[in-house]
């Protein structure tokens, strides 16, 4: 176009992040694309930091315990939700959806991923 200044913006791109625990830190609280990470791993790091971290939540919330398994978990926190699919099976896709919601949200507690 003659006599108008154009200019070039480059789009805003991901910052390379090579430490994995940055990486898995920024994936649990929302920080990054969750299409940047694979779910199952996303709701496994969670479910592990919160049995770690804010396990009398968990237990007194959704009747979870320590040895429960990330699948084992995601079952107590369907039925303690009555997420149940048709059919009486529970949602344990929508239980780990609300769960990582409820993480995110703080509805869980005030969790540090960072230990001092």
């Amino acid at each position: 176009m003659k006599g108008v200044d154009l200019m070039d913006t480059p789009g805003i791109l991901w910052p390379r992040i090579d430490d994995p625990v940055s990486q898995k830190n920024l994936a649990m609280t929302g920080s990054m694309n969750d299409e940047a990470i694979d779910r199952n791993d996303l709701i496994h790091e969670i479910v592990s930091m919160l049995k770690e971290r804010a396990g009398d939540t968990m237990a007194s919330r959704f009747d979870v315990n320590e040895s429960d398994d990330t699948a084992g978990v995601l079952q107590k926190v369907a039925l303690s939700m009555h997420m149940v699919r048709p059919g009486g099976d529970n949602d344990t896709d929508r239980a780990a959806s609300f769960l990582i919601t409820e993480y995110r949200s703080g509805n869980l507690g005030r969790i540090s991923l960072e230990q001092p």
